[in-house]
């Protein structure tokens, strides 16, 4: 069984993670560079979205850009309400979930309808997760995976 710690280090763009350590049975140390963690990333199969405990967007992976028509260049350092007038085309977006997610709830199967960036409209569920420091336990932010839905 794989220990798997995240050093978590601000940079520019904060979402950049610094290091990956993934540690084997044996404590040997392999580190995985920001770049290769990136492509794991972008290589799952799902759209991610993670917001920090300032409500900006800190990383989105390649699936979600694609699922919204923007770049994650476009998508880094928005606010909560700046994505929420970019992406979201409900007009009834739910300001508590995030403080709920921060404070360490789990908020499963909700929904909403994103704009694509060419005007097309994206009903999605969400489930959101506290984002946690291994180390310590500390939240650091609100992991959101996001599923398209059926129209």
């Amino acid at each position: 069984m794989k220990k798997v710690t995240l050093n978590y280090v601000p940079a520019f763009p904060r979402a950049e993670q610094k290091i990956l350590e993934i540690f084997s049975d044996n404590n040997t140390r392999m580190v995985v560079t920001k770049g290769l963690l990136q492509a794991i990333l972008d290589n799952l199969p799902f759209n991610i979205l993670v917001f920090d405990d300032n409500a900006r967007i800190i990383f989105t992976n390649k699936n979600f850009s694609n699922l919204i028509g923007y770049s994650n260049n476009e998508l880094l350092e928005l606010t909560l309400e700046q994505f929420v007038k970019l992406a979201i085309a409900d007009e009834s977006y739910d300001y508590t979930r995030l403080p709920k997610i921060l404070s360490g709830e789990t908020i499963k199967n909700y929904t909403y309808t994103f704009k694509h960036k060419n005007g097309n409209l994206v009903p999605v569920r969400y489930n959101s997760y506290p984002l946690r420091v291994e180390s310590n336990g500390n939240i650091i932010g609100c992991l959101c995976i996001i599923e398209p839905q059926e129209q």
